[in-house]
């Protein structure tokens, strides 16, 4: 993964290269900072970052203490506090559940519960199925798409309200399609 940040300047400006700017953020220390481009417009340069193929969090470009950007007449550039800030989010990673309510191997004595999943970042609804199944057989009970309107998403938080209720007196296990729900940026 590679992110490019657009830097403008007030004026055309020489010297510029990778040694002018820093990476901050989360995922710094993972990026670098492969070149420094001239665009078509005389005052803008693009600057490429890459390595943040396996990073997770913020990704900043600040210029350094070091930097000698200079006009055309020689003057150092000054003002190294940007009119904008861009700010990247890296997110490599796909949900992980954290909670599961009823919690797993626990037996429910109420036949019209709700199954809750909460996952570790926010999600939305991807595409497949929750397929509640009978441990004694493994057969399918119950086969739920993640687009139906028993299935409710707020923020991390999946309820899922079973539209048949539970049998009494039989262990049951849910499974998941594999992108029935997904994070922000798609990961599944």
């Amino acid at each position: 993964d590679q992110v490019t940040f657009r830097v403008a300047f007030s004026t055309v400006v020489t010297n510029v290269d990778a040694t002018d700017f820093i990476l901050s953020g989360t995922a710094a220390g993972d990026g670098t900072i492969s070149s420094v481009v001239p665009t078509s417009d005389p005052t803008a340069w693009d600057i490429h970052v890459t390595g943040l193929a396996s990073s997770n969090g913020t990704i900043n470009l600040d210029f350094s203490g070091t930097q000698d950007i200079e006009d055309l007449f020689g003057n150092a550039l000054t003002n190294t506090t940007p009119a904008s800030e861009q700010e990247y989010l890296i997110d490599n990673v796909a949900p992980i559940i954290s909670t599961l309510s009823p919690p797993d191997g626990f037996l429910i004595a109420v036949t019209q519960t709700n199954l809750v999943v909460t996952f570790d970042e926010d999600v939305l609804a991807g595409a497949g199925n929750i397929l509640i199944k009978r441990s004694s057989d493994d057969s399918t009970y119950q086969t739920i798409n993640v687009a139906d309107a028993a299935v409710t998403i707020s923020g991390a938080t999946v309820t899922i309200n079973p539209p048949l209720d539970l049998e009494h007196q039989t262990d049951y296990y849910v499974q998941i399609d594999t992108g029935a729900f997904q994070d922000l940026v798609g990961h599944v």
